[in-house]
């Protein structure tokens, strides 16, 4: 019986959870200790393009020399463009030795991290292409052993800020990014993997939940956008449904959020409420036991003036 998938390529969709439902599927490693073992310096960071530390094509009229560009080296990222036959090599080397899924070379390629280079202009580019180069070393592996298929994990990174914890410690409100900020960045990031060929979206290395939750509802939005919900979003409805019951999860999230808080607080109150009472109930006791105290001793003292008198 034919399944009838709703994504952009239904085949490989199709062959992806065929072999999960087989086999583990083994996993690249990792991107940046691959590319230092290249010993890479400034100029293969920059190439031709990026030759005066800055995007040639972007800003064709740029003076280097009066407004210098940026150091490049350690965007590991824009080796996709300057130096793409490395992250290839790196690639088939993690397939050669038996990865079913790679990584996009894509961890900071987000405008928040490319702004430390002053290159958040290329987020779409690096991503697309970061996509496609994946997608070259996968098909060249698949025809070799076109019973095995390899499948290109678009990777959306954390980027270098966070939306719930302030950068400044004498701050803790302060906030260096926000929820809008990352939403759009991950929106355009996650265009370029699909764009260039990514089988699956991966939000990883989070050390802040909001901000996946900035990625994930950027990917829902692309998926929105583009007509091509997911098979539970497909089930349950069209678009708009699909929104609600995500609005309904975020309301319910937030409610149980808010009931968790006021239980907190609650219990807080009676903690105080207890401490004040078992306080008073402490003085209470203590002044009764001084009032015998201080009446003994008034009774001892009267019997001894009497016996003073008797004398």
């Amino acid at each position: 019986m034919s399944i009838q998938l709703p994504w952009l390529h239904p085949e490989r969709a199709k062959a992806l959870l065929d072999q999960l439902t087989r086999r583990i599927l083994v996993i690249d490693g990792a991107m940046g200790t691959m590319v230092q073992s290249y010993r890479l310096d400034e100029h293969d960071y920059r190439g031709e393009r990026f030759a005066d530390g800055f995007d040639r094509q972007h800003e064709p009229d740029r003076d280097a020399k009066a407004n210098p560009g940026a150091d490049l080296k350690g965007n590991n990222d824009l080796l996709t463009l300057t130096r793409p036959d490395v992250i290839a090599a790196i690639h088939s080397a993690y397939l050669d030795a038996g990865a079913d899924l790679v990584e996009t070379n894509t961890f900071n390629a987000t405008a928040v991290s490319q702004a430390d280079y002053r290159l958040e202009h290329l987020v779409y580019e690096l991503n697309r292409d970061g996509a496609r180069l994946a997608r070259a070393a996968c098909d060249a592996a698949e025809a070799k052993t076109p019973e095995k298929p390899r499948f290109v994990i678009g990777v959306l990174g954390p980027t270098s800020r966070t939306a719930s914890i302030s950068p400044d410690v004498n701050d803790p409100g302060f906030r260096n990014t926000n929820f809008d900020e990352l939403r759009a960045t991950y929106r355009e990031a996650a265009e370029g993997l699909v764009d260039g060929g990514a089988d699956a979206i991966m939000v990883e290395t989070i050390f802040d939940t909001l901000n996946a939750k900035a990625a994930l509802y950027a990917i829902d939005e692309l998926f929105e956008a583009r007509g091509k919900l997911d098979g539970h979003a497909k089930k349950v409805g069209d678009l708009s449904t699909a929104q609600a019951e995500l609005d309904t999860r975020i309301i319910a999230a937030e409610m149980r959020a808010s009931d968790v808080i006021k239980n907190g607080e609650v219990r807080a109150a009676r903690a105080v409420e207890e401490a004040e009472e078992r306080a008073a109930q402490a003085i209470d006791d203590a002044q009764s036991r001084a009032a015998e105290q201080i009446e003994n001793a008034a009774q001892r003292l009267e019997r001894i003036v009497e016996k003073l008198k008797a004398a």
